[in-house]
């Protein structure tokens, strides 16, 4: 718990954590990694004594998927 708002850091990382959850749920052949995503970015603001951060990118295939066609 925190008193008052989330921290900046903690908020950008729940934003790419929610993004990696999504992409590895949604899309059987990409990569659910951060680091190797392209065109990454995290955007936050800050509200009202609230953080809010959207993490956007698009996934790489995954190395593998290659292969499996």
């Amino acid at each position: 718990r925190y008193a008052g708002k989330v921290p900046q850091g903690l908020a950008k990382r729940r934003a790419i954590d929610a993004w990696q959850m999504t992409v590895a749920t949604r899309c059987a052949g990409y990569s659910s990694k951060w680091w190797r995503a392209r065109a990454a970015n995290v955007e936050c603001e800050e509200t009202a004594g609230h953080t809010n951060c959207t993490a956007t990118a698009k996934p790489a295939r995954k190395l593998m998927s290659f292969l499996q066609r």
